[in-house]
């Protein structure tokens, strides 16, 4: 069940947004550390370091359906502020 809304939640980031690699204050793209080094804890878990990136919404009708169902959920109480 957890793994299943994993997928899901993963396949709605990806319909709904473009993500990029962040920019430098020159606006150059920032190219993510991907070397094992960067990636191993030093445990078992493996996982990236932080790294900066972009996100945008891929049309303005994902824009304004995200924004109303930002405001459905807050005004219903859902929105977890």
């Amino acid at each position: 069940l957890a793994q299943n809304s994993l997928i899901m939640v993963a396949a709605c980031l990806a319909w709904s947004f473009t993500f990029t690699r962040g920019r430098d204050a020159q606006g150059r793209e920032i190219e993510p550390d991907i070397s094992s080094e960067a990636v191993h804890d030093g445990g078992n878990v493996y996982r990236p370091n932080p790294f900066k990136f972009e996100v945008t919404h891929r049309t303005p009708e994902v824009e304004n359906m995200i924004r109303q169902t930002v405001k459905t959920s807050v005004a219903s109480g859902a929105g977890g502020r």
